[in-house]
């Protein structure tokens, strides 16, 4: 009997441990989330020693190549896993906005004097900033670059689709990120891409689940993608990039 009250004690500390345990684990990762996204002084200071270690990175890279460009989505994109017979270079940055890259592209990306450049960035505009808003800059972004570099093949990427009902954080992580706002971005960047004879990837339709948001099997979090993900936006760039 001794030894069955104290068993029953012991599931009874177990179990209250483990309710703490999870409690603990979703208040660390709600803290994580607003610190790595919101758009603040100490966040902006780690997206300018980013483009700083880019900066310096340029120094010794090879000109003349593929660069990445962008948010998040971009910086992690695991292009050596991906591309693993490409010397693609990664320039992105998380949490980056339209404003953000322009303000650093000369120096991160131009620099470099790249032959083709992969561009996929707003996603991050759209949570507080509206569509013509962010397209406006997206769009000065390219004249500045069809203008610094006359020669250069520019790709841009559709943003990708959202979803706010993937887990626990997802909400809280999409914010005011939504699909509409998205596909509209989407059809203005297509109009001007063709309009500037820029290339133009639509990969958001390949991402989409039946009601048009991101699929919960190609994402982490209902903004970011995982290798399921990028598997498919790999094959679609392939299919542009071996042209």
């Amino acid at each position: 009997m001794g030894n069955l009250s104290e068993n029953k004690k012991f599931s009874h500390k177990a179990l209250i441990l483990i309710v703490i345990s999870v409690i603990l684990i979703i208040i660390v990762v709600s803290v994580s989330v607003m610190i790595c996204y919101e758009d603040d002084v100490g966040y902006n200071m780690i997206k300018n020693i980013k483009a700083d270690s880019y900066n310096n990175s340029n120094k010794t890279e090879i000109k003349g190549g593929t660069v990445f460009t962008g948010d998040s989505l971009v910086e992690f994109y695991d292009l050596d896993k991906f591309f693993p017979s490409s010397n693609f270079i990664n320039r992105g940055i998380s949490g980056d906005t339209t404003k953000g890259l322009r303000s650093r592209v000369y120096e991160n990306v131009v620099s470099l004097v790249p032959e083709c450049i992969v561009i996929e960035i707003g996603t991050n505009d759209l949570n507080e900033d509206s569509v013509e808003r962010v397209f406006a800059r997206y769009k000065d972004i390219l004249m500045f670059l069809k203008t610094a570099l006359p020669m250069v093949r520019i790709i841009v990427q559709s943003l990708y689709p959202v979803n706010h009902d993937v887990n626990l954080v997802s909400k809280m992580l999409v914010k005011n990120r939504n699909n509409d706002n998205i596909n509209r971005l989407n059809m203005l960047l297509k109009e001007v891409c063709n309009e500037l004879d820029i290339e133009f990837v639509d990969i958001n339709p390949y991402l989409k689940d039946e009601n048009g948001s991101l699929k919960k099997e190609l994402t982490v979090d209902g903004l970011h993608l995982n290798d399921q993900g990028y598997n498919i936006v790999t094959e679609k760039l392939n299919e542009v990039l071996s042209i």
